[in-house]
């Protein structure tokens, strides 16, 4: 007896079943290559997380460093004639106190008598001149005052020989 095959016959449902699991076996590389593309697209997205975090991590350890380091430090001092305060590598936060032990040699100096009397420094000069010459050990310095008075000369020899010889004015009285 032969049955001749049609859509109603008793193998119909067998037949799709072949048919469905033949398509569901062709279909199933491509299956595995859309979960691949899942599980990589995955990877990707924490690689770049990931990522992020570095850049983060990396940009707080730049911010900690210059936090911690020589920029981050200043030094100050109550008298910058007296010392100076530079920062290297090695620099330890603190407060640093330097005891002078010793003063240094002084010299005081007179002027001659016959100079002019000088009653007040702020108006009057010992001499018309308005450039000196000032020799300390053996250097010369070029001193011009701002104005032709003794508290200008104190003044710019300060500033030009400061470091070598201190000018102050004193009022050794009437005699």
């Amino acid at each position: 007896m032969a049955e001749i095959f049609s859509g109603n016959s008793r193998y119909a449902s067998d037949f799709q079943t072949v048919i469905n699991r033949s398509v569901a076996i062709a279909s199933l590389p491509l299956q595995q290559l859309s979960n691949n593309k899942l599980v990589l697209q995955d990877q990707s997205t924490a690689l770049t997380g990931l990522d992020n975090k570095f850049a983060s991590l990396q940009s707080a350890l730049g911010s900690i460093e210059s936090a911690t380091g020589l920029s981050s430090y200043s030094s100050s001092v109550s008298n910058g004639s007296v010392v100076k305060a530079n920062i290297s590598s090695g620099a330890m936060e603190g407060t640093y106190t330097v005891e002078v032990t010793s003063l240094g040699s002084f010299s005081n100096t007179m002027s001659r008598d016959g100079l002019p009397v000088v009653a007040d420094p702020s108006q009057t000069s010992l001499s018309s001149d308005s450039t000196f010459t000032l020799s300390v050990n053996g250097t010369d310095y070029s001193i011009t005052p701002s104005g032709n008075n003794l508290t200008a000369l104190a003044q710019a020899i300060n500033d030009k020989a400061g470091s070598s010889v201190q000018a102050s004015i004193v009022n050794v009285g009437s005699s």
